[in-house]
C-alpha cells in the first residue's frame, strides 16, 4: 500500500508538471520542475522512468506506463501545425512567438516563405524586417527589434488570420472596448497617427496595435490632429469608426 501511495503521488507530480504549475516537494523522487527545465520533457520523463525501474513495484511501473502514454498525448496536443492561422495576442501568431529570429522563422515556415528586407515605416520611413507568404491570404510582415535579431512586431496583411478573442477589422469602438474589458484612448484623425488606439489597460494592452477609420464621415474640428480622445466619447462614437485592416501584434519582451 505504501508503494502504491508513493506511485500515485509520483504520477500526481508528473501531471502537475504537464498541465500547470508544479508544487514543490510533492514528488517522491525529488525531481523538481523538470518538465519545465532546459533539459526538456523527454529527458525528464526518462528520469522518472529510471526512478520507477529502480524503486517501484510492478504495479507502480504499470501506472507509470499509463502516465507516459498520457504525457505523450498531452505534449502532442500542444504541437501547432504550420498551417495554423490563429492569433493569440501576447503569445503567438501562428507559429511565431515573441523574440523569434529570422532563422527560427525559416525553420518554422521554410526559407522560401520568409523574405527579409526593408518594410514601410511611419512618416515615409523604412524599417528592417521580413515578409512572409507574400502575395497570399497568409501574408505577414515582421519587424525586427532594436538588435535586428528578434521579432518585435507582426503586421497582419492577409485575410486568413483570425484572433482567438474575436478581434477583427471592421469592428466598432464599442466592440473593441468589450473585448478589451476597459475603455481606451484614440488619437484624433487627419494626420499620420490619426485614429490610432492607445490601449494602456485591459486585455489588449501591450499586445495589439490598431487604428480606426471613419470612412467618408465629416470629422469635427475637436476630433482632428494630435489629441487624445476617449473611446466612450459620444462625439467619437457618433462618427461610427471601425477597425482598419492590417492590425499589428507586439511580440517583443513586453508582449
Amino acid at each position: 500500500m505504501l508503494q502504491l501511495r508513493k506511485g500515485i503521488e509520483h504520477l500526481s507530480c508528473i501531471a502537475t508538471r504537464l498541465v500547470g504549475k508544479p508544487k514543490q516537494g510533492t514528488c517522491p523522487c525529488n525531481i523538481e520542475d523538470s518538465l519545465f527545465s532546459p533539459e526538456g520533457p523527454a529527458t525528464s520523463l526518462f528520469r522518472h522512468w529510471t526512478f520507477f525501474i529502480s524503486e517501484g513495484s510492478s504495479g507502480m511501473r504499470a501506472l507509470f506506463c499509463l502516465s507516459l502514454i498520457l504525457a505523450v498525448s498531452l505534449l502532442r496536443a500542444e504541437e501547432i501545425s504550420p498551417s495554423d492561422n490563429l492569433i493569440v495576442p501576447g503569445k503567438r501568431v501562428g507559429l511565431i512567438t515573441p523574440g523569434m529570429s529570422a532563422a527560427d522563422l525559416e525553420k518554422a515556415y521554410g526559407a522560401e516563405n520568409v523574405k527579409s528586407g526593408d518594410l514601410d515605416g511611419p512618416e515615409g520611413s523604412t524599417i528592417p524586417g521580413a515578409r512572409l507568404f507574400a502575395g497570399t491570404e497568409r501574408e505577414l510582415e515582421v519587424i525586427w527589434d532594436e538588435s535586428g535579431k528578434g521579432v518585435d512586431l507582426v503586421r497582419i496583411i492577409g485575410t486568413a488570420w483570425t484572433f482567438e478573442n474575436g478581434l477583427k477589422a471592421g469592428m466598432s469602438v464599442e466592440e473593441v472596448e468589450k473585448i478589451n474589458g476597459k475603455p481606451f484612448k484614440i488619437f484624433g484623425w487627419g494626420w499620420d497617427y490619426g485614429g490610432s488606439a492607445i490601449i494602456e489597460e485591459g486585455e489588449l494592452a501591450g499586445k495589439v496595435m490598431l487604428s480606426f477609420d471613419t470612412g467618408e464621415a465629416e470629422i469635427p474640428d475637436g476630433l482632428i490632429g494630435d489629441v487624445e480622445l476617449s473611446s466612450t466619447d459620444p462625439k467619437v462614437r457618433a462618427l461610427k469608426p471601425v477597425v482598419s485592416p492590417n492590425l499589428s501584434l507586439f511580440m517583443g519582451p513586453k508582449a
